[in-house]
């Protein structure tokens, strides 16, 4: 019994290690700094300068990119433009898939990391990642 106990306790402890924590942004997220949309560690768009256009709106708080066909992109309207670590902003966010262009809307987002005109933005609740860009 007290055998079984112990490995009980042991795949237990491994189970509980491998998930992951839905209050830590993931080290991947935060290590990379290509404009992007990522969700449960996934990306679903991926800046590249050589097919890419980025878009950035400062009226309308709006950010994101597209491909030069404008076949992919996400988008994403805040309500403020980001200007701070731990900042929390709300959102509208949508993008295309395969299938079709789903959205979130009241997305909270919380600023994870800056440098320079890029913030990293993370939504604890959906696992989504953002990495944008103010552009001037």
């Amino acid at each position: 019994m007290r055998k079984c106990l112990s490995l009980l306790f042991t795949a237990f402890a491994v189970l509980i290690s491998s998930c992951t924590r839905p209050d830590v942004v993931p080290e991947g997220f935060l290590m990379d700094d290509c404009v992007r949309l990522e969700m449960n560690g996934k990306d679903l768009f991926r800046y590249n300068e050589d097919r890419c256009q980025l878009y950035f709106n400062r009226n309308a708080h709006g950010f994101g990119a597209h491909t030069d066909t404008m076949s992919d992109y996400f988008f994403l309207r805040l309500d403020g433009i980001p200007s701070g670590m731990d900042e929390e902003l709300i959102g509208f966010l949508r993008w295309t898939t395969d299938r079709d262009e789903p959205s979130r809307d009241g997305i909270t987002l919380r600023v994870v990391k800056l440098q320079g005109d890029k913030f990293w933005l993370w939504d604890y609740s959906g696992r989504t990642g953002i990495v944008i860009r103010v552009l001037e």
